[in-house]
C-alpha cells in the first residue's frame, strides 16, 4: 500500500545478485485472486496454520516447565506444516502430528496477565522493529495475546465491505464474500481441534460495527488503520474480558499511529483497560521497559459503558 516499497524491494534483490535479481516482486491483493481461487484459498490456508503455530506459542510458552520446549514444537509444526503444503502428507495427518507435538509439553498451572498489541502493521509483529515485545513480555511475566493475519482480515472486513458497496464496487463485494465464505467453510473442517488450546478463531460476522466505531466518533467510510484498530481491539475485548491492558506499538512519525494514539484515553475509558504506548525511533534504544508497572501491578479502570 506504499507505491515505493516494490520498487525498492526490486532494487534491493538485483543488488544482491547470485540469482536473486531475476526475482520479481509481486504488486497485487493480499489474496492473490489474480492467480485464481486455489491459490488464495492456499494462500489463506498458509495464514491459518502459521497462526496457529504463533497462537501456540505465545498460550504455552509463558508456562513451559522446560524452557525451549515450545519452540521446538514450533519449529517441527512448521516443518510439518511445509511438507503438507508440499504435497508430501495428508493436511489431517499433518494437524495430527502437529497436535502430539504440543500435548507432549508439560506444563505449569496458573494464569499470567493477558496482554494484547495493536497498532502499525510493519512493527507490532516484527521483532526485529519492536525488540522482541513479545518474547520481552513473557520473559517479564505475561501472556500475549495475538491476532493473526487470517483473524485480523475478517475482523476488518465487514466495514471494506460496506465502503465498497457504497461506492458500488458490487464485483468486488461478490467475489470476496463469496472467497470468505469458502475460506471459512474450509477453516470450519480443521480450526476445531485447535479450540480446547487456543479458542475459538474469529469470525467475520463482526457485529454492528457502525455502532463500535460510533464509540470513538469513527464511521465506515473513514477506511484505515486507526478503524481497523479499533475494531481489532472490540474483538479482543469480547474474546479476552480479563485483558490485563494493550500494547500500542508505532514507528516514529508515522501518520496513522499518532491518529490512532489520540484515540488511546478513550479506549481505556471505554474498556477499563490501561494502554501503553511505545514509539520505535530505530536506534538501538531500548522502548519496551515501559511495560513492566504495568506487569508487576495489573489494574482495571472504570469505563463509560453501561
Amino acid at each position: 500500500n506504499i507505491g515505493m516499497y516494490p520498487y525498492y524491494a526490486k532494487s534491493l534483490l538485483e543488488s544482491e545478485g547470485g540469482g536473486m535479481e531475476k526475482a520479481g516482486v509481486y504488486v497485487g491483493n493480499i489474496t492473490q485472486i489474480e492467480f485464481g481461487p486455489q491459490v488464495s484459498i492456499q494462500t489463506y490456508l498458509a495464514y491459518l496454520f502459521s497462526g496457529i503455530l504463533h497462537k501456540f506459542g505465545c498460550r504455552f510458552r509463558p508456562y513451559e516447565k522446560i524452557t525451549g520446549s515450545t519452540d521446538a514444537a514450533i519449529e517441527a509444526g512448521l516443518q510439518i506444516f511445509v511438507c503438507a503444503f508440499a504435497g508430501e502428507m495428508n493436511l489431517k495427518k499433518a494437524i495430527d502430528e502437529v497436535l502430539h507435538l504440543f500435548e507432549k509439553i508439560e506444563v505449569n498451572p496458573g494464569n499470567k496477565p493477558k496482554v494484547a498489541i495493536f497498532g502499525d502493521i510493519y512493527v507490532r509483529d516484527n521483532p526485529v522493529m519492536n525488540q522482541d515485545l513479545v518474547r520481552f513480555i513473557e520473559r517479564s511475566g505475561g501472556e500475549v495475546v495475538v491476532t493473526p493475519y487470517n483473524e485480523y482480515a475478517k475482523i476488518v472486513s465487514s466495514s471494506y465491505f460496506k465502503i465498497w458497496m457504497k461506492r458500488l464496487q458490487i464485483a468486488d463485494v461478490i467475489l470476496f464474500k463469496a472467497l470468505l465464505a469458502a475460506m471459512e467453510f474450509i477453516e470450519g473442517n480443521y480450526y476445531p481441534v485447535f479450540e480446547p488450546f487456543i479458542g475459538k478463531p474469529a469470525s467475520s460476522d463482526s457485529g454492528d460495527i457502525e455502532k463500535k466505531l460510533a464509540q470513538f466518533y469513527l464511521r465506515y467510510e473513514q477506511v484505515g488503520e486507526t478503524n481497523d484498530n479499533i475494531l481489532k481491539i472490540n474483538h479482543i475485548m469480547e474474546k479476552y474480558p480479563d485483558l490485563s491492558f494493550f500494547v500500542h506499538t508505532s514507528p516514529a512519525f508515522c501518520c496513522p499511529s499518532l491518529t490512532t494514539e489520540s484515540f488511546c484515553r478513550k479506549i481505556e475509558e471505554t474498556f477499563g483497560v490501561p494502554v501503553v504506548n511505545i514509539i520505535y525511533d530505530g536506534t538501538k534504544t531500548f522502548r519496551n521497559g515501559v511495560i513492566l508497572p504495568y506487569l508487576k501491578y495489573p489494574r482495571k479502570l472504570e469505563t463509560n459503558q453501561t
